[in-house]
């Protein structure tokens, strides 16, 4: 490009900054060999080629970030991310396209798929999970993970699969009604900032309830009291036939928060729990129980004290129950936070501590590598034709020696679990994979039959 100019325009260049013939003289166009220069230099700058490496690193990058973040293919084509951002980090790096985003997300998935399936062949137990949603748009999807523990003593999820749910399973909540419900909801939340502005508090929007949102009545009731003087104004402001809470009425609501509370904590954790979730119901069921009996006797407000009463009755009708399920047994008595002290019934506390020694036995006895006496090896001896009447006492013996076996199997399996029992408990907050990945805590009676791994593979996420 130079070459070319120097050869064919120094004519028109001869004189640097001279406008060129029949040139107007308002804004006259000049062109001068400086600045074709700089032209080429700054076009040169955006020229160059990015690494093939590096674009591949750049675009798996994406795919973990739209994957792992769960973020949408059109993300490729915002303004913002694609210049404002992308461009500002590496001007050189041109961004797939939305199409081509989505067979490399796919790709990945086909590549990560075996790679799954060959982890879940080495696992010892796994617990499965299902969950579903919906869309904005009202589309229901369904889907299936399976919780396990590695070999490296690490929680591990894998979703095994997400199918779209038949239509007619969520009802139509969309009617008349609930329309006219959320305008006057938007109403009152614009009102409502106003008023907060002039009063000097922070914004915060009412929130509404949602049949599909566990804690959104909790939640409802709680803004509501904790904005009473707003939405009190905002109310009175509006022409509407909705009427304000009522002084008793707000005593009412805030009886009945403090007995609640204990629900909404419990599911909070549940639902941030990264650790083991499965082995930690039954003992919140136990504290739900307990802060629900204290904030019953506490509370002064009739309505709050026949609602924490209601409560403890189902509580301990539908739930108590779990404490009797193995599945919700032996993860609580194996995780060394809780043991023995996370049931609220001590009789059913050894139960588990006797299936547990069961399992353990049984544990042992399928992974010995000395085989179990057959009733004629116990009658074979070296001096068994020397010895009158051996035959007639075969069966008597073998028994014996079956007996005695069986014995110290159950006495080892009894010993080991005691001792585990007997260590102190480890904090709440501890994590029992790091307690069992140490082999001084692990007793071999537990280790043999793979007890721990089994049970302790149970997650929920609630």
């Amino acid at each position: 490009m130079l070459r070319h100019f120097r050869a064919l325009h120094t004519d028109t260049q001869a004189k640097e900054g001279a406008p060129s013939q029949g040139a107007s003289n308002s804004n006259p166009t000049i062109v001068t060999y400086s600045s074709i220069v700089t032209i080429f230099v700054y076009s040169q700058s955006f020229c160059c080629f990015l690494p093939v490496t590096r674009k591949k690193e750049l675009d798996e990058a994406l795919v973990s970030m739209i994957v792992g973040d769960t973020q949408s293919f059109s993300i490729v084509e915002d303004q913002g991310f694609r210049f404002e951002f992308v461009g500002k980090l590496d001007p050189t790096y041109v961004i797939p396209t939305r199409k081509a985003v989505k067979a490399m997300v796919k790709a990945k998935y086909e590549e990560e798929k075996p790679k799954a399936k060959l982890q879940l062949q080495n696992v010892t137990a796994v617990s499965v999970t299902s969950d579903m949603w919906t869309l904005i748009n009202m589309d229901a999807y369904l889907a299936l993970s399976c919780h396990y523990i590695d070999e490296n003593t690490c929680l591990k999820s894998t979703v095994l699969g997400v199918v779209y749910a038949e239509a007619g399973i969520f009802p139509e909540q969309h009617n008349c009604q609930s329309r006219f419900t959320d305008i006057i909801f938007i109403s009152v939340n614009e009102k409502l900032a106003l008023i907060q502005e002039q009063m000097g508090k922070p914004k915060l929007k009412l929130i509404q309830e949602v049949e599909t949102r566990w804690n959104s009545t909790f939640q409802m009731l709680q803004r509501l009291v904790e904005q009473r003087e707003p939405v009190g104004a905002a109310l009175g402001g509006l022409v509407s036939d909705v009427p304000a809470l009522t002084s008793e009425e707000y005593t009412n609501v805030t009886g009945c928060l403090s007995i609640l509370s204990p629900f909404h904590e419990a599911t909070v954790e549940l639902s941030e729990e990264k650790l083991m979730s499965g082995s930690k119901v039954i003992p919140l069921i136990k504290m739900i129980e307990k802060v629900l009996q204290e904030e019953t006797m506490r509370s002064s407000n009739p309505l709050a004290r026949e609602l924490g009463e209601h409560l403890i009755k189902l509580l301990r009708e539908k739930l108590h129950t779990l404490q009797s399920s193995s599945i919700m047994s032996l993860p609580t008595l194996l995780d060394p936070r809780f043991k023995t002290i996370g049931f609220f019934s001590q009789s059913k506390a050894e139960e588990a501590v006797r299936q547990l020694t069961s399992e353990c036995a049984n544990g042992i006895r399928e992974t010995s590598h000395h085989p179990q006496p057959s009733p004629v090896a116990s009658t074979s001896t070296s001096n068994v034709v020397e010895r009158p009447g051996n035959k007639l006492w075969s069966h008597l013996d073998a028994t014996v020696m079956a007996s005695r076996t069986k014995h110290n199997v159950t006495a080892d399996a009894t010993v080991e679990v005691q001792r585990y029992l007997s260590e102190p408990n480890i904090g709440r907050t501890d994590d029992p994979l790091l307690y069992w990945e140490a082999e001084v805590h692990l007793p071999k009676p537990l280790q043999a039959g793979n007890c721990v791994l089994v049970h302790l593979s149970l997650i929920c996420f609630l």
